[in-house]
């Protein structure tokens, strides 16, 4: 695994947990759905991005099943594999994702003028 400049954490740390389950409900992302929530899903999808060189179905399984995504996550001791993971990613609703990026963009975009990375951005918010 490769280290990210920034921490998973630290990012989902600038998001409000009120917005990602209201916007769970909104979007009906969890419709039949027992163990891989929108926001599990989430967690996964940005973790797997800051912290692997290359993602792929086995590299999220990998990830999913490890003592550091489940600490960040938590998940418990569930456990998945590659094909169930590729099963939800197949048929999970994208609007959830386009509405936490839009939600997002609009919170932290004044905040984002004149800042050059995630970083500083997270610099100001913790200051």
């Amino acid at each position: 695994m490769k280290k990210s400049k920034i921490e998973c954490a630290d990012l989902f740390a600038m998001i409000p947990k009120d917005l990602l389950f209201n916007l769970e409900k909104e979007t009906n992302v969890n419709h039949h759905v027992k163990k891989l929530s929108g926001l599990l899903m989430l967690k996964l999808l940005l973790f797997s991005l800051l912290n692997s060189e290359r993602v792929s179905l086995r590299v999220m399984e990998e990830i999913f099943n490890s003592g550091q995504f489940k600490a960040f996550s938590g998940k418990g001791n569930q456990k998945t594999k590659h094909s169930t993971i590729g099963d939800r990613v197949a048929n999970i609703n994208c609007d959830f994702f386009e509405q936490v990026f839009h939600a997002l963009c609009e919170k932290f975009e004044p905040l984002a003028r004149g800042k050059k990375n995630i970083q500083e951005i997270s610099g100001y918010l913790h200051s």
